[in-house]
């Protein structure tokens, strides 16, 4: 993770923590988070399948330790399996002043692998949360070289922003952006001579290095169940094609339990390609 980065927004943090604290009594009146499991399984009408487990527990001083576990397989032309591994830190969320470390490795061995590092401070006032991150990414990419298979590695950095709203009924909204910066000239994998050396599963892999990322969303909240809607702009970095996903999410409560149904739709303008997926997840908390 570039410190140099990071440093400036953990200093804010802590700079701003006191002068918040005699206006943040209503922090005192919400329980602290229970730690949870839960397990969501996914399928879309192109018959891709995905596997999601996650974990939230409660840990030494208020904080919180996040794992999680990703398996999906995307079936067409190629078939690819691909897995990825989280790691978590989260200081105390009911705290003003929330600070964030995350890691994850994600993508196939024999095509292409990232790992991702980034560090988060979220601000936390009544009505509304900022959040501002910094990321570190690592990317390994196989290709052929006079019949053998070579890596090649190179970065991004990438920098984001969430605002979020919640009003003293039941509604809240939120925006977050993040854009990367790479180190080497992604375009160039949409070339003929780099299309001749990567296998058809790291192309098809490679669509996951995107440019810009921007996420609005909309959220209501009953006495048992919790509702988003979200709207999702993805924007690739090798060839400058936009994605858009529309997703509605339901969360029913209950009691110690919680179930997850998401419904979504991907559409591609410009390659006219649409794909509708759902998932359903169960999780416990204790």
């Amino acid at each position: 993770m570039n410190l140099n980065r990071l440093a400036p927004l953990l200093l804010l943090a802590l700079a701003a923590q006191p002068a918040w604290a005699d206006s943040l009594d209503w922090l005192l009146d919400i329980p602290e988070p229970p730690s949870s499991l839960s397990l969501e399984l996914g399928a879309s009408e192109d018959a891709n399948r995905d596997l999601m487990l996650d974990s939230d527990l409660a840990f030494i001083g208020g904080t919180r330790l996040l794992a999680g576990y990703s398996y999906s397989r995307v079936r067409g032309m190629p078939e690819m399996d691909t897995e990825s591994y989280r790691l978590g830190l989260t200081s105390d969320p009911l705290s003003p002043v929330v600070l964030e470390l995350l890691a994850d490795h994600w993508g196939q061995k024999q095509s292409l692998l990232i790992d991702t590092a980034q560090g988060r401070v979220r601000y936390q006032l009544q009505h509304w949360n900022l959040a501002l991150s910094a990321q570190l990414r690592l990317i390994d990419l196989a290709y052929t070289h006079n019949q053998q298979t070579r890596r090649f590695e190179f970065s991004s950095r990438g920098l984001g922003a969430e605002l979020a709203y919640f009003s003293a009924g039941n509604w809240q909204a939120g925006l977050s952006y993040l854009r990367q910066n790479y180190s080497r000239d992604t375009r160039a994998l949409s070339r003929r001579a780099a299309i001749r050396r990567l296998s058809p599963i790291t192309l098809a892999l490679s669509s996951s290095l995107e440019d810009q990322r921007l996420t609005a969303w909309l959220g209501y909240t009953f006495e048992h169940l919790d509702l988003r809607l979200a709207q999702t702009r993805i924007r690739s970095s090798i060839d400058g094609l936009g994605s858009a996903y529309t997703e509605l999410g339901a969360t029913v409560l209950l009691r110690q339990w919680h179930l997850l149904l998401r419904l979504g739709r991907q559409h591609t303008p410009s390659l006219a390609q649409r794909s509708l997926y759902a998932s359903l997840g169960l999780g416990h908390a204790w």
